[in-house]
């Protein structure tokens, strides 16, 4: 079994699971960064009557954070068709006849070593946008314009492919 600790620079995102969504981003998309993947369980404190001197606690429900996915901006537009059909359903347009099913998919981001073989997988189920963002118009810079999408989901699904 191999113990190398893995680098965050080699990984892929891949759309899964709605036709709509993949048209968008041509079913793979590339990106600079993934931040946010994070589950927790909320801790319930509770206390008994004869239970003076201490709370007990209990493991309540998990919660996950919002996942955001970043690249430079160019004339692919990806993340804004898609929030735009999040707006469209919402808004009860008649391409909203789907409700949230013609916004939502799963995203499977592949962690890689250095060899470039998949050693992690994770899956956010039922992901969608809610949250757009360009980054700042600066004459006076040479840096590129970032695009960063937000997506809610509701859950993080983690497979283990190392061997």
């Amino acid at each position: 079994m191999s113990t190398d600790i893995y680098r965050g620079f080699k990984f892929e995102v891949t759309i899964i699971g709605n036709e709509a969504v993949k048209e968008f981003f041509s079913a793979r998309a590339s990106f600079q960064k993934v931040t946010g993947m994070k589950s927790s369980v909320e801790v319930v404190e509770y206390r008994e009557g004869n239970m003076p001197d201490r709370m007990e606690k209990l493991a309540g429900m998990m919660t996950y954070d919002a996942v955001t996915l970043e690249r430079g901006l160019s004339k692919d537009d990806a993340f804004n068709q898609w929030m735009k059909s999040v707006c469209d359903v919402t808004n009860g347009t008649p391409d909203g006849s789907k409700g949230a099913a013609a916004y939502r998919c799963d995203i499977k981001i592949v962690l890689k070593d250095k060899k470039g073989d998949a050693v992690k997988e994770y899956v956010l189920k039922d992901a969608w946008p809610s949250e757009y963002t360009l980054g700042d118009f600066d004459a006076t810079s040479n840096d590129v314009v970032i695009a960063s999408l937000v997506l809610q989901h509701h859950g993080i699904k983690e497979t283990n492919n190392a061997r």
